[in-house]
């Protein structure tokens, strides 16, 4: 078979499709994972403006 010419699967072997699924898997869990980096980030620039319920006298 020619793997040139897209067949009704596009062309794709199973290992090729599992493969780009878990691509596509891996960089939403990375844009995830930045996001929640940078949240934590922004958060932390605020942490001595917040008080804490132990600090009050």
């Amino acid at each position: 078979m020619d793997r040139s010419l897209p067949g009704p699967d596009g062309g794709q072997s199973q290992a090729e499709r599992r493969l780009r699924h878990e691509c596509e898997q891996l960089k939403l869990a990375f844009a995830e994972a930045t996001m929640q980096l940078r949240i934590w980030q922004k958060g932390s620039e605020f942490v001595d403006a917040v008080p804490s319920p132990t600090s009050r006298p």
